[in-house]
């Protein structure tokens, strides 16, 4: 584990030595923020629905921003070559990256939790329903973050990792949607395909189950059995290269 804690500074790192990542936070900030506090000044609830809402669709846009460069930037630096004939072992590598990607997420949402403090200051918001919202937005982060690292690991060009990425996740948010379900269904009315996507498939009724303040033992093996698969392909990628 030394050397995946070593992974992981120096992506990290990375992350800070370049202005993308000052400008994916502020962004992304100033952007979830901005919607939120437009629903807040015209409802004036003590609550965050607002914010975790948009959420899902928001971070198919910009945690492939994070993760695009994880593997597709050593392919096209020659490094990637050089990091899987290296004595270390792949998954030490791969969480090494991964858990990089998830922590500058993470630091990036801390960012959010002023509001948190600012709904204690005027009112009486529901912590338990705050507290498993953000821990539902952790775990879709979390899968976001382990589907694009495996996408990039299949090319050397950033932004088509990107945009693999941002129609993948997108397929994972649409597939939840109860008007897209329907016209599934209406065209393959015996076997209720849309609602089996919607079902199984899509993230969104897993998510919203943590936004409703509901902590569902399916939703939480759902995100992390996706995460677990997403690495999984991950390091098969890398085990296809070394051979």
């Amino acid at each position: 584990m030394k050397r995946a804690i070593v992974i992981f500074q120096r992506e990290l790192k990375a992350y800070f030595d370049s202005s993308i990542a000052y400008i994916f936070s502020i962004v992304f900030l100033l952007l979830t923020c901005s919607i939120y506090m437009n629903d807040f000044f015209l409802v004036s609830t003590a609550d965050m629905d607002a914010y975790f809402s948009p959420l899902p669709y928001l971070m198919i846009l910009f945690l492939p921003a994070i993760s695009m460069r994880l593997w597709a930037e050593e392919r096209k630096d020659n490094t990637y070559e050089l990091l899987v004939t290296l004595p270390i072992k792949r998954a030490e590598l791969i969480l090494g990256k991964y858990a990089a990607s998830l922590a500058f997420f993470l630091i990036t949402l801390a960012g959010t939790l002023p509001i948190v403090v600012m709904l204690y200051v005027l009112g009486t918001p529901d912590g338990g329903k705050i507290v498993t919202s953000y821990a539902g937005t952790v775990l879709l982060g979390a899968l976001y973050l382990a589907v694009s690292h495996f996408l990039s690991s299949l090319t050397r060009d950033q932004i088509v990792a990107y945009l693999l990425s941002v129609l993948t996740l997108s397929l994972y948010y649409v597939s939840g949607n109860e008007m897209v379900a329907s016209v599934i269904d209406g065209i393959w009315p015996r076997f209720q395909i849309g609602t089996f996507l919607r079902d199984t498939f899509s993230v969104l009724p897993h998510y919203e189950s943590f936004t409703r303040g509901i902590i569902d033992i399916q939703s939480v093996l759902y995100f992390g059995l996706i995460t677990a698969f997403s690495l999984f392909m991950t390091d098969l990628v890398l085990w296809r290269d070394k051979h």
